[in-house]
Order: C-alpha cells, then sequence, then structure tokens
C-alpha cells in the first residue's frame, strides 16, 4: 500500500506529464495550423519589400475559415509611445462599417422582421408624413435598393461634419439631397442613404443600433476592438499620421504632423466604425465558411452577398458590384469569385479581399494618408493572395507573354484611326507605326495587330482585345469580361450636321448648388469632337442638336442622361441649372 507521501509525489507526476502532453499538443497543434515555414517566408519578403519605411503602421492578415494562417505587421499605431501596430490596433474602417449594416439588414430580413421589396417610409413614417418633398421621395427608396447601393443617390458627408449622430442629423442632411439616378439602374454608394438602415434596424429591434450590432455581431464572434459607441474608449487606438511639407521657417524638427481628433465624434452605420485586423477577421472568416451553421448569416445570404446586384451590370457599368461588395477585379478572377472592398477615414486605410471559390481571403490597414489603397496597398494584397495560391497549392496565373509587333494590313491603317463613340463613353485610337494607341477616360493602352482585324494588348491591363468590323464599329473586350461595342463617328456621315456651327469654350463648369449633381464638369476637344467629363471621370460625346442646343451620347448611367442642354454665352443650362465657366 502507497504511503500518504507517495500519493501526492505520484499526484505531481501525473499532473506534470499531463502538462507537458498538453504542451507538446499545442505545439503540433500550432505547427499544423501555420502554414508552411517556406510560403511564410517568401510572403513575409514581399511585405519587407515594399513596406521599408516602418515609422507608421501596416499590417496585413491572411485568413481561411479558421481565422488568420498568416499576418505580417510593422511602424506604430502611436510614434510617440512607440506602441507597435499590430493585429490587435484599433483603426477606423470608415466604408466598411456599411457591411456590418448590410448583413444585420439581410439577418432581419431572414426573421421576416424587415421586407427586402418595402419601402424605407414603411418604417420611417417620418420621411412620409413631412413637408420636405426631398424627404418624402428618399422615403419612396426601397430597402432592396438601399442594400443594393443603388438607390440613386450619390452623395457623402459633408467635410465639416466632426459631430454628426444620425439619429438627429440625418433626416436634416437628407433634405438637401438629390436623386441623380432612378432607383436600381445604376451602383450609387451613399453614406447617409445607408444610414436610414441604422434607424430600420432601430425601428424593428426597439433598441439602439449600436447596442443591437454588439448583441448580434460582436459579442457572438469575440469582437472584443469593435464599437459603434462613440463613448467607449478601447485599448490601443492608432493616431491619425500624415507626411506634409512644413515652411522652411517652421522649428518643427520632423516634417509630421498628427490630426487631432478629441472632438471627432461621428455615429454613422455607413462609416463610423472602429476595429481591428483581428477582429475584422473573425467576421470575414465566417463568410468562407461553407456549412450553414454560422453563429451570425447563413450560407444562403452569404452567397446572396456575392452575387452581381443585377443582369449585365459588367457591360453597362464595366464592374460588377454584390451587396456591400465590388466583385470585378481583372487581376484575381483567375481564381474564381473575388469580392473586396476599401474603407477611408481619415488616415486610416482599410482593405479587405476575398475569394469565395479558394476559401481565402486577406485583411490590410495602414494609418498614413501618404500610403494610398492602390498605389500601395493593394497591389501587395494581390501578391500575396497569387503567391499563396501559387506556393501552397499550385494555382499559377497564366503568364502574359507580350505579343510581337506585326505589320498591320493597309486597308486596315487607313481606316482604323479616329473616334469612337456609343452610349458607354468614347475612345480615341491613334497609330504610332504599328502600334495601335487606345486612350479611354484618362486611361491609355497598346495593342498590337494579330490577325483577321483583330488587336491585342501589348501589356497586360484591364484591355484584352479589340476587333475592327466593317462600317467603323469596333468590340473592346475587357480582362474583366466586358464587351463595349462602340461605332466611328463622323458628324457629317453620322448625324447629318453641316448647317450647325456648333462652339463651346473649354474647361470647367460649375452651378452655385453644391447639392445638384452634377456640380461641375469638365468640356474639353479632342479630335475635332467636343467631350463632356462628369463626377465619374467618364468622357462623353456632345452632338449638337442646334446652335445653342446640344444633347450627350450616352445612357442612364450617366448624370447627362435625356437632359436638356442650352449654351448661352459662357454658360450651359442643364434642365433649368446654370453652369458658369471656371477662369
Amino acid at each position: 500500500m502507497k504511503t500518504k507521501k507517495q500519493i501526492i509525489i505520484c499526484f505531481f507526476i501525473s499532473i506534470i506529464l499531463i502538462s507537458l502532453f498538453a504542451l507538446s499538443g499545442c505545439k503540433i497543434s500550432n505547427k499544423q495550423a501555420n502554414i508552411d515555414n517556406k510560403i511564410k517566408v517568401e510572403l513575409d519578403k514581399m511585405v519587407d519589400k515594399d513596406f521599408a519605411e516602418k515609422d507608421w503602421g501596416y499590417g496585413f492578415a491572411l485568413f481561411d475559415k479558421n481565422g488568420i494562417i498568416w499576418s505580417s505587421f510593422g511602424g506604430y499605431s502611436s510614434n510617440e509611445k512607440k506602441i507597435k501596430f499590430s493585429k490587435d490596433t484599433v483603426i477606423r474602417i470608415g466604408e466598411l462599417s456599411q457591411q456590418f449594416v448590410f448583413y444585420a439588414t439581410l439577418k432581419l430580413i431572414e426573421e421576416n422582421k424587415v421586407n427586402l421589396k418595402e419601402t424605407i417610409s414603411y418604417y420611417l413614417p417620418e420621411l412620409k408624413n413631412t413637408d420636405s418633398e426631398r424627404l418624402k421621395k428618399v422615403g419612396d427608396l426601397s430597402i432592396e435598393s438601399i442594400i443594393k447601393n443603388t438607390s440613386g443617390y450619390l452623395s457623402n458627408f459633408p467635410a465639416s461634419c466632426e459631430s454628426y449622430d444620425f439619429h438627429k442629423d440625418l433626416l436634416d442632411y437628407l433634405k438637401n439631397a438629390n436623386q441623380i439616378y432612378p432607383q436600381k439602374v445604376k451602383y450609387t454608394e451613399s453614406l447617409p442613404i445607408i444610414d436610414l438602415l441604422g434607424l430600420v434596424i432601430e425601428k424593428v429591434n426597439k433598441e439602439d443600433f449600436a447596442f443591437y450590432i454588439e448583441k448580434a455581431i460582436f459579442n457572438p464572434l469575440k469582437m472584443k476592438s469593435s464599437t459603434y459607441k462613440i463613448e467607449k474608449k478601447l485599448k490601443n487606438e492608432s493616431l491619425f499620421y500624415s507626411k506634409i511639407p512644413l515652411p522652411e521657417s517652421s522649428d518643427s524638427k520632423k516634417n509630421d504632423f498628427v490630426y487631432n481628433t478629441k472632438d471627432l465624434k461621428i455615429l454613422s452605420p455607413s462609416y463610423s466604425m472602429r476595429s481591428s485586423l483581428s477582429d475584422l477577421v473573425k467576421f470575414y472568416s465566417i463568410l468562407l465558411n461553407k456549412k450553414d451553421n454560422q453563429k451570425f448569416i447563413s450560407k444562403d445570404l452569404v452567397d446572396l452577398s456575392f452575387t452581381p446586384i443585377f443582369e449585365n451590370q459588367l457591360n453597362s457599368e464595366g464592374f460588377e458590384t454584390g451587396i456591400g461588395w465590388h466583385l470585378t477585379d481583372f487581376n484575381l478572377n483567375y481564381l474564381g469569385k473575388v469580392a473586396y472592398k476599401i474603407g477611408s477615414f481619415l488616415t486610416h486605410k482599410v482593405l479587405v479581399i476575398i475569394l469565395p471559390d479558394k476559401d481565402i481571403g486577406i485583411v490590410c490597414a495602414i494609418n498614413k494618408f501618404n500610403w494610398g489603397i492602390n498605389e500601395m496597398i493593394y497591389p501587395v494584397a494581390v501578391n500575396i493572395l497569387k503567391s499563396y495560391m501559387d506556393l501552397k497549392y499550385n494555382i499559377k496565373t497564366k503568364a502574359f507573354t507580350e505579343p510581337a509587333e506585326k505589320p498591320i494590313p493597309e486597308k486596315l491603317r487607313s481606316n482604323i484611326e479616329g473616334l469612337y463613340a456609343s452610349q458607354q463613353g468614347v475612345l480615341i485610337l491613334k497609330l504610332d507605326k504599328n502600334i495601335l494607341n487606345l486612350y479611354n477616360n484618362g486611361s491609355y493602352s497598346r495593342f498590337v495587330y494579330d490577325s483577321e482585324n483583330k488587336f491585342v494588348a501589348k501589356d497586360y491591363n484591364q484591355f484584352k482585345e479589340l476587333q475592327f468590323h466593317p462600317e467603323g464599329k469596333i468590340v473592346l473586350n475587357f480582362n474583366t469580361g466586358a464587351k463595349f461595342l462602340m461605332q466611328k463617328i463622323d458628324f457629317k456621315k453620322n448625324y447629318n450636321l453641316k448647317n450647325i456651327k456648333l462652339n463651346i469654350n473649354e474647361g470647367v463648369y460649375k452651378t452655385d448648388d453644391i447639392y445638384f449633381f452634377p456640380y461641375s464638369f469638365l468640356i474639353k476637344k479632342q479630335e475635332g469632337f467636343y467631350l463632356i467629363v462628369s463626377d465619374d471621370s467618364k468622357e462623353c460625346l456632345i452632338i449638337p442638336l442646334s446652335d445653342n442646343e446640344i444633347k450627350v451620347l450616352c445612357d442612364i448611367n450617366s448624370i447627362f442622361y435625356d437632359k436638356k442642354i442650352f449654351l448661352k454665352d459662357d454658360k450651359i443650362i442643364i434642365n433649368s441649372k446654370v453652369y458658369k465657366l471656371v477662369k
């Protein structure tokens, strides 16, 4: 029989062995959860190469349905206190906030608390019982058009908006808002219109919006660093940094500037959420879960959010969008479906990309104004995803081989140059020896002759190939799958305008009404034709109807669609709104 002392010794030995086994198991588990060291080294190199400057913070987190599988962080969330930027650094996520609003609304639709086809005034009768005609018009919007960003409203908050609370400020702001496009015909992101869903969520749940989001999303997913509450204090909040040139006489030794945001109190469902990369991964990783046993949202709703909002959007707008997502990316489409979203709040910028077919995603953030999303974060994020899929699964992008230059048949050379237009916009073709140069909406691309009136892009970009057809028609094919059909323009041949003498002053035109769209536009002359450039940078052809009246060749996606436009001296009048030439 064992003595009491022996029993105690055996007990402690057992505890030690169990602990050692548990620790050993943890090591094995962690090793299995991490990606191969070879892959980690390669991904680390990519970030180190492009982010040599580490004074200001940045982070990349690659994830699957189980969470983070690789990450890289550098710089500081607080340069003064030398607090490192990490996966738990709290940042403002800007427009990414609206995704949480959309998914919460979809959940209420699934619970039959909200009807997708119902108007917003059904839930918010104050939009109907008002003297404001503009608010009544807002009230006629359907929940569907708001959740799909097809409300026709295109507006943002004023730059001076430092203490906005959607409870008391939203309706007063919307009294000045204009519906720019018809409902459900075009992607139009409007933060104030999306904020209306926050009021709907409060009405149907009979509780505060921020409280409901915490109860329905943040708490179940253990997102401890996420909040909509203005008053809530969170640890390790990142400062707002910007590098700007200072006068030589300045006493400051550093060429730095820190935004003072102590008085910046914004409560906007579409814009003001604070979160961290680790929390965002917890949310976005559930969208990759193929099983219908989610803590928050069903697989059907996830699939719906990744579905284009209407048919033919690709050919009408050149891209596709889902509920809260952009779905078109020619750099990643070889990996199947792509969904991405950008958020920006002062110097905080966040990017999330999800590859639903490959069950992988990445979230990135920076806290420095000078580091742009498209210039810095986006290309690195894309390369990380491409490299991971190559190294892990041997899925390689098809290598682009620059096509060789070929002589262009003389008959084609003599007919192809000129300006081409359609309701989708304008492009110009010019020859330089055996190179066909294409100019479209400020972008530039080179093509070389392939065969049978077909040209292919000399460099890999958004354009793929161009086919020339009889009677001066071309089909421009994009790497996204979009196709534009355009006609070569000859006013004498196409429009019989021999007796019209059109003379417009080139330059920028503006109206005095800052709430009106378009607030401004540009008139320029190219290849003997007048073009008009709107807020979306799309160039459209001006067609003269008489010496003092014109129309714009465009479709329903344009702010100039079906507008009566008159010329008077140095003014342009659009539907009775006067625009003056800026001198």
